[in-house]
């Protein structure tokens, strides 16, 4: 028997007898089947209105060809694959003997394989947050069905451009423009709360600090 197969068996057959809170983080983010093992499931945070969420991962020690078949989550309506390899179904090969990404950067240094196929998880019933964990269900050909979760590791690639553009490039701040919203608004959800609150504090900091 492979070497490698025989270690997941004992990795799986560990697995079953651990005491299901004795191991929250490994239990999480990484699962071994008879094929191969996934590791960190992960995505970008949504807000309302996104039409669709990433979901990316990547697979190794993989002692046998296997393909992913499935995923499921209670917060997507549909899961299809995107980017390089898109397809309406998930069917995404996993070749024995190698890294693979599900990932969707057009050029990933650390795969041996053409990246940029990635899950998208369209019809979303609600915002994905940053630091939260979602519930997911992969399937495999040969490697069996599991129930895992996904973590949100990273804000909006929007979001994340705009928080790390230097005040140096902005468009000169006329405190005297800005409005507050109107009378009754809830202000979590008036368009561009986030940057109007963003640039009242820097006016505040101009005044207490000239």
């Amino acid at each position: 028997m492979n070497r490698l197969i025989r270690r997941r068996r004992v990795l799986q057959a560990g697995l079953a007898l651990c005491v299901p809170w004795a191991l929250p983080g490994a239990r999480a983010h990484e699962i071994i089947t008879s094929t191969l093992r996934v590791t960190h499931p992960w995505s970008r945070a949504t807000i309302e209105g996104d039409a669709f969420a990433v979901l990316c991962m990547k697979f190794d020690e993989v002692a046998e060809a296997d393909r992913l078949i499935l995923v499921q989550t209670p917060v997507a309506q549909k899961a299809e694959l995107a980017g390089a390899g898109a397809s309406p179904n998930v069917d995404f090969p996993i070749p024995a003997g190698k890294d693979t990404y599900l990932s969707d950067h057009p050029s990933d240094p650390k795969s041996n394989q053409d990246s940029g196929t990635y899950v998208r998880l369209s019809g979303l019933k609600r915002p994905l947050e940053v630091g939260r964990s979602y519930r997911l269900v992969l399937g495999f050909e040969k490697g069996g069905t599991y129930t895992t979760t996904f973590s949100v590791d990273f804000t909006r690639p929007d979001e994340s451009a705009a928080t790390s553009l230097s005040s140096s490039v902005r468009p000169p701040l006329n405190c005297r423009e800005l409005q507050r919203p109107a009378l009754g608004a809830e202000v979590p959800n008036h368009p561009g709360a986030a940057s109007l609150v963003q640039r009242i504090m820097e006016c505040a900091r101009l005044v207490t600090n000239p």
